[in-house]
């Protein structure tokens, strides 16, 4: 897998989806779920090294996925 120049994974992931809310929050907590979850999917399942590739930490990585199997209503 090629790597950036800080070492990291790249990753590339599409998102197909043109039917985000207009309220800013909403939308932006969406696109992170959902690009945590293609990028999960990419690692396939492995939590680290999504952390890794998105610069964020395990735990954040975690809140991600708990939030998405529990979506706000």
């Amino acid at each position: 897998m090629k790597t950036t120049k800080r070492g990291r994974p790249r990753t590339s992931v599409r998102i197909r989806s043109n039917n985000y809310p207009l309220d800013y929050h909403r939308a932006k907590s969406e696109f992170l779920q959902t690009y945590v979850s293609k990028v999960l999917d990419l690692f396939k399942g492995n939590v680290s090294a999504t952390a890794r590739a998105l610069g964020m930490s395990r735990r954040s990585v975690q809140l991600q996925m708990k939030s998405q199997a529990h979506p706000q209503r």
